[in-house]
């Protein structure tokens, strides 16, 4: 059983890693590229469009991966534990 807890920890603490690393690199990329602060798309300044719209797909995104992972991590155990 530890063996489960440990893949899923493994697994959840890697993507909580990834997430900080995406959200809290963001408002860091546009700090140090001031092109970036000052760009517009669609007439909406492009930080706003990052931070209030790209974030959300990405969450989604990572969400149903996240998902899939501790499934096939939870389905590997059952066929080890089927296997004795």
């Amino acid at each position: 059983m530890s063996a489960l807890v440990r893949s899923q920890l493994r697994l959840s603490l890697f993507v909580c890693t990834l997430l900080a690393l995406l959200v809290g690199g963001l408002p860091l990329l546009l700090l140090l590229v001031p092109p970036l602060r000052e760009a517009r798309l669609l007439g909406l300044p492009l930080p706003w469009l990052l931070l209030a719209g790209a974030v959300y797909p990405v969450f989604a995104g990572l969400g149903w991966w996240y998902v899939r992972q501790a499934e096939r991590n939870e389905k590997d155990f059952e066929d080890l534990v089927e296997r004795r």
